[in-house]
């Protein structure tokens, strides 16, 4: 419905490789707020921004985005992102 609110959380996690092992960081450690999720409420729709700060030599793979909305059908929903090539 054009009139209906949405409303929730988003966490997100960083998986990669760090030092030749495969490494998942969540977003409390490599965000600048040190927040667990990223709060949510909008009619249309919403852009979510934050910095986020990787660790040396950690070369990045996927993105991992968990939305919780508890009033939603279905609540919950994951998806995988992967993190796109730089090419110099």
């Amino acid at each position: 419905r054009d009139d209906k609110v949405v409303a929730g959380s988003m966490s997100l996690s960083v998986s990669g490789d760090h030092e030749g092992e495969l490494k998942r960081f969540s977003f409390r450690e490599v965000s600048t707020t040190r927040s667990d999720t990223l709060e949510f409420r909008f009619k249309y729709f919403q852009r979510l921004e934050g910095h986020v700060t990787l660790p040396e030599k950690f070369v990045p793979r996927q993105i991992h985005a968990h939305v919780r909305a508890p009033q939603e059908e279905p609540p919950d929903v994951e998806r995988h992102f992967d993190w796109p090539a730089l090419s110099i």
